[in-house]
């Protein structure tokens, strides 16, 4: 189908069709026909609408790309390139394009579940002929200082002294060996390169080898589709077990390959689970406010921990410096959070938070003020000097785009050429000056703003997802992206679900979803055996008959899945019994109660019926704590993270109200212990001060007579009391709650 044809109905669907769009259409068309590139375009449109139709999540846009309003309008992307005032010709224009120079061409990335990235490339596959679409390889090359030391682990020359040569030797990458040896700070290496034969002789063979390729791996995003059979044009090699060309991104695209970069990100996967799960469609993501309040009060108080791009403290405390307040705010922040601009969040801050006028601070912007005020007086984006020098100075977007390569790459001589037209034809030539200084700056941290509207645009779903379908998000946020108790604390902390231990009402084998609460999974619980944990989901039966203290329905329940005395007792310290037994009185009774329950399956004479050993279950059962009032023992037990106003810095909590229990009453609850202070007696012994997070506070909690407890999930059993004016627990018993 004719490209043309697709933007100009999509144009009219969208009810955009105006001449602004039309004109932005008719510009990048002539570029994509000159150059043939209508067909890449309708490839990638055709993955991407594929992955569509399957009902995967794919990723808004990534890199330049997002400035190409035919992407927008071909599905490719999802941003509207005018509405964010991207341009088409940091992504292509005609001075980027040079016919047979693979670096020219345009590169579309894109992001698609990880989950779902094998499958798309099966249907490249099956659609092109699996012996014309490969995969990538990435070529690893050597520096002098991974060369030389390739060389001493392959020698008899000391390890030991050959880091420590290194270590006091200043090498840059792309430095030879002359270099390096003429640098008068290299002393050291000088020394031993002139003293020790062997040390010599190692530095002249890995001078040979600088440069060279080192390592042979698959490229991370890259597959190459060709019109032929692949064998036919380059070699093919296995590696780890998948076969892969034996070239690298410019070696195919100078071979007439289509290359394309296809990402596998687990986000995509989270925001479709999460969407299913919740019943709701994705696509309406794309029609959500991007200025709910709501969204900016959570991120102002750094409770996005789990959200992509936002949710790492480095940029929760950057959210929270400039008072993120809208979507351009969150667009700044992707760029801002980078290691060359940091430097500029509190500048960002203070113009914004205290109303202060740009040109105060900066009078020579006056001509810019327009293209300069979204980010508060800071060049942030690339896209900003390209557009200051078309503006000020005239220059065409093929010229702003070589202004944005010269200055990146310091070509000075193209840079000095650039830089006469830049200030003489510009209105004011003192205040050009001064501009061309800052754009030089900029060069050095400015980011691609169409890949930070992309990444903000998937930051703020995430963020979306978290506010209003908080525990379907900590489902999958624990499913997707944690792997350990210190990350699943971090997503606890951040957040004001409460994620409770398993139910038998509820729990499958991962986390469930009811009524707004989340459960962890049976298959998260060590210890538990997968046909036992298959059993208890199936037999819902038993499951419903339980009832608090009925010793004989307990009893039938263990019996119809078959259980053992190993997962009796993991699933019994996981919580999963609490609505009808108290954890501690059945962990003391387990062992005589089930050395009785085998003893009598072996049994040919006087073999105990269900009611006789339902009987001497309730004997064990009241005989070890039979002078604890149950009823005394609460038994709240969540897992959670702090009160939603905490930030996560713990240094600066709000002091909790500890109103769920009275001073002496009886504690029993799930708690993590995220750091453990050892502290002496008046009589010398050790006891233990834990900061723990539970249901709705963080508190101080002290221990005796207790081994050394370490970081991680407790049940904690005992009685509140007072430690310096503040609530305390005395803890007389704890027990490891142990996740998978």
């Amino acid at each position: 189908m004719n490209i043309r044809k697709i933007c100009e109905k999509h144009l009219k669907d969208i009810d955009l069709d105006n001449e602004k769009y039309r004109e932005r259409i008719n510009t990048e068309l002539i570029v994509l026909e000159k150059y043939n590139l209508e067909n890449y375009f309708l490839i990638v449109a055709d993955i991407i609408n594929m992955c569509k139709r399957k009902n995967w999540f794919v990723g808004p846009g990534r890199g330049s790309a997002g400035g190409s309003l035919v992407c927008y309008l071909l599905g490719i992307t999802e941003i509207d390139p005018i509405k964010y005032d991207l341009l088409f010709s940091r992504f292509l224009n005609e001075t980027r394009v040079t016919k047979g120079d693979a670096s020219s061409m345009p590169d579309i990335d894109f992001d698609v579940p990880k989950s779902k990235r094998q499958e798309v490339i099966e249907y490249l596959q099956d659609k092109y002929g699996e012996d014309k679409v490969f995969l990538i390889s990435n070529y690893s090359y050597f520096t002098l200082n991974s060369a030389i030391r390739k060389v001493i682990s392959v020698s008899d020359f000391e390890a030991e002294s050959g880091n420590m040569i290194l270590k006091n030797t200043i090498i840059e990458k792309g430095d030879s060996l002359k270099t390096v040896i003429e640098n008068k700070e290299n002393s050291i290496f000088f020394k031993y390169y002139n003293s020790d034969k062997e040390f010599q002789k190692i530095c002249d063979i890995a001078d040979k080898m600088n440069g060279n390729v080192s390592n042979l791996s698959i490229h991370a995003s890259g597959v190459v589709i060709f019109d032929e059979n692949v064998s036919n044009i380059f070699p093919l090699r296995k590696i780890k077990n998948t076969l892969a060309l034996q070239g690298d991104k410019k070696d195919v695209e100078n071979m007439g390959g289509v290359k394309i970069d296809l990402l596998g990100l687990s986000t995509c996967d989270l925001i479709q689970s999460i969407t299913e799960d919740a019943g709701i469609d994705w696509r309406d993501l794309y029609h959500i406010d991007l200025e709910d309040p709501k969204i900016y009060e959570m991120i102002q108080k750094g409770l996005v921990t789990g959200c992509f791009q936002i949710g790492t403290p480095e940029m929760k405390k950057c959210l929270i410096d400039i008072k993120c307040s809208c979507f351009e705010d969150l667009i700044a922040a992707v760029a801002l959070i980078r290691p060359g601009s940091k430097k500029f969040i509190p500048n960002y801050a203070n113009v914004k938070l205290n109303n202060k006028n740009i040109l105060d601070e900066i009078p020579y912007f006056k001509d810019i003020l327009d293209i300069v005020t979204p980010t508060y007086g800071i060049i942030l984006f690339q896209e900003q000097f390209m557009e200051i020098s078309k503006v000020l100075s005239g220059f065409t977007d093929a010229e702003a785009d070589v202004l944005r390569k010269a200055i990146g790459k310091k070509d000075m001589i193209l840079m000095e050429s650039l830089k006469e037209k830049f200030i003489n034809n510009a209105p004011d030539k003192n205040d050009a000056i001064k501009i061309w200084v800052a754009i030089e700056m900029a060069a050095e941290y400015s980011f691609n703003k169409s890949h930070s509207v992309a990444y903000a645009l998937l930051g703020f779903f995430t963020a979306y997802l978290k506010c209003h379908y908080p525990a379907n998000f900590m489902k999958y946020a624990l499913i997707h992206l944690s792997t350990t108790q210190k990350k699943l604390l971090d997503l606890l902390r951040n957040s004001d679900i409460f994620v409770n231990p398993p139910c038998l009402k509820h729990s499958e084998s991962g986390y469930t979803v009811k009524n707004g609460n989340l459960y962890i999974g049976l298959g998260d619980v060590k210890g538990v055996r997968q046909k036992t944990m298959e059993r208890i989901i199936e037999n819902e039966i038993e499951k419903e008959n339980l009832e608090k203290n009925n010793f004989l329905k307990m009893i039938r329940f263990m019996e119809a899945v078959n259980m053992d005395k190993s997962t009796f007792d993991a699933l019994n310290k996981s919580g999963l019994f609490l609505d009808f037994f108290n954890m501690g009185k059945l962990i003391q009774c387990s062992e005589s109660l089930f050395k009785e329950l085998r003893a009598n399956k072996t049994r040919k004479k006087s073999k105990k019926d269900e009611d006789q050993l339902a009987e001497f279950f309730s004997f064990l059962y009241n005989r070890e704590l039979n002078s604890e009032k149950e009823d005394d023992i609460k038994s709240i037990v969540t897992i959670t993270g702090v009160i939603p106003d905490f930030p996560d810095d713990r240094r600066n909590f709000a002091k909790p109200k500890f109103e769920d229990y009275n001073i002496s009453d009886k504690f029993q609850e799930l708690g993590y212990v995220s750091k453990v202070i050892t502290k002496k007696t008046v009589k010398g012994n050790d006891y233990f001060l834990l900061e723990c997070s539970f249901k709705h506070y963080f508190l101080m909690v002290r221990i005796f007579r207790e081994k050394k407890i370490e970081e991680g999930f407790y049940f904690f059993f005992g009685f509140i009391g007072e430690y310096i004016g503040n609530p305390s627990l005395n803890i007389n018993k704890t027990e490891r709650y142990n996740l998978k």
